[in-house]
């Protein structure tokens, strides 16, 4: 008897150069056999402690928390608006002349023409963009007065190009404040540029003036239209006056120049209308001479735009800043 006890008591105990996996007893030789089959290092196979184990555990928890836990940096979004208020005064020409450089540049918008009466900047583009296109207005019927309010939507996931109509103050106001915007637009990160065309009369200068008092929040930029007032003495008067000085230090706004463009280019353009790249692809529409007038006014145009600062942080891949 004991004897018998005293195998039983060596077949209890384990070597030291025994590891148990799976309650199976392997040696030094079995470990090592086994690694060869698997390919994987001793350290990599099988944690030397406890301790090491329960380290490679949480190496990988923090890991997979670090990439799926960290929200994405918001970006903002831009709502550019061509208006006025007076007929006439090129905020559509403006408002064509945008696109133009958005597309020669890759960069994606929404457009939206607002004009009911003439939306000819959707007759210009509407094919080209699709469905990126639409029209919407500003009514001051209530049933009515949330069509606009597509525009807002697409800035959500895009900037946003709008056409504005002649004497619409009332009714966008009205959309402005019911929604309210200013709120809204913050929350949202979405800016509002309001490019505002010019004649350089008195009473058009009045209309920025208002439109500066009222949505001080947006970015104004006065667009100076030289082909509506090609008298550079006329423009450097009115922007010299006190009184336009002391608007510009109260709220401050950015000027650019919308050139001249020559009547007959831009007939020959409006009988029929298309893009304006492709307007400026032949020499089959405009000739020769009509091809490179609307080139170089494209380029002025482009070389003002980028000249407000505001498309600094475009990338032909991603959003307008």
């Amino acid at each position: 008897m004991p004897r018998k006890k005293k195998i039983e008591e060596n077949t209890i105990e384990k070597p030291e150069n025994e590891v148990s996996i799976n309650n199976k007893v392997l040696t030094d030789t079995d470990l090592v056999e086994q690694q060869e089959v698997n390919n994987l290092p001793n350290e990599q196979s099988y944690p030397n402690s406890l301790e090491d184990e329960h380290n490679q555990s949480t190496e990988v928890s923090v890991e997979i928390g670090t990439q799926s836990d960290i929200p994405e940096a918001p970006s903002t979004k831009t709502i550019h608006i061509w208006g006025g208020e007076r007929g006439g005064a090129g905020k559509s020409t403006g408002c064509r002349v945008m696109a133009h450089y958005l597309l020669e540049r890759g960069i994606p918008f929404y457009l939206v023409d607002a004009d009911r009466s003439r939306p000819d900047v959707k007759t210009y583009y509407g094919e080209k963009l699709g469905k990126n296109c639409v029209e919407a207005y500003f009514s001051e019927a209530e049933y009515k007065s949330n069509n606009a309010d597509t525009i807002f939507q697409s800035a959500l996931t895009q900037n946003v190009l709008v056409n504005l109509p002649a004497q619409v103050a009332v009714p966008f106001q009205e959309w402005v404040e019911r929604n309210c915007l200013e709120e809204v637009a913050s929350d949202m990160q979405i800016e509002f540029v309001l490019w505002f065309a010019c004649t350089g009369e008195i009473d058009s200068l009045q209309l920025f003036e208002e439109s500066l008092h009222q949505y001080p929040w947006m970015k104004h930029v006065l667009v100076k239209n030289l082909g509506l007032q090609p008298d550079l003495n006329t423009w450097q008067k009115l922007l010299s006056s006190n009184k336009l000085k002391e608007l510009q230090k109260k709220h401050p706004f950015k000027q650019i120049e919308l050139p001249k463009f020559y009547a007959v280019d831009r007939d020959i353009i409006e009988a029929k209308p298309m893009p304006l790249s492709d307007a400026i692809a032949t020499d089959q529409y405009l000739g020769v001479l009509g091809r490179k007038r609307t080139q170089k006014f494209l380029a002025h145009c482009a070389t003002q735009f980028e000249g407000t600062g505001y498309f600094d942080m475009i990338e032909a891949k991603g959003d307008w800043r």
